[in-house]
């Protein structure tokens, strides 16, 4: 009976130096688009953050013409970064990198291909870019397959939609 108490007071005392299969399910997630920039409209970019798991989904949709090719990345952080430091490396991505010492993901993985397409399109009218030039605007609805890397993470599958400015020729 001691040698069990002992055991289990140890493993609780042991630092954790890695996280089991991380569920990953947008439903939990807190998301953020970003179309714009100070130099206009810009290939969508989407963040779906896990702050329980330590994790963050980016989406990026092309806006360079109306194929609007999407790929998905996963990136993982250490276990203790706080919800604060995932927001400043989100911020870092889209802006000018303002915060210094944001953390890295320990690793990001790339969804295949095959895993991530773009369903429907809708054209939803024109908008004029704030640095010039005319954009067809869209509603673009894509596919997410579930993935699973191994233990890492298994993301669960979704639909969701974005904004996309493309320009006009």
């Amino acid at each position: 009976m001691i040698k069990a108490s002992l055991l289990l007071l140890l493993a609780a005392a042991m630092p954790i130096t890695a996280f089991a299969e991380r569920a990953l399910d947008t439903k939990k997630a807190e998301k953020l688009a970003v179309r714009d920039s100070m130099m206009g409209y810009r290939s969508t970019l989407l963040f779906y953050t896990f702050t329980d798991q330590q994790a963050i989904l980016t989406v990026l949709i092309d806006n360079k013409d109306e194929t609007f090719p999407v790929t998905a990345t996963v990136h993982l952080f250490n276990e203790k970064t706080s919800k604060e430091a995932l927001d400043k490396w989100v911020n870092n991505q889209h802006s000018d990198g303002l915060f210094v010492g944001a953390p890295e993901p320990e690793s990001s993985l790339e969804l295949p291909k095959d895993a991530v397409k773009v369903t429907a399109k809708k054209k939803t009218g024109e908008s004029d870019g704030h640095q010039g030039g005319t954009f067809n605007d869209y509603e673009v609805t894509f596919t997410i397959k579930d993935h699973t890397a191994e233990s890492k993470f298994k993301l669960t599958g979704f639909t969701d939609t974005a904004k996309v400015h493309v320009k006009k020729p």
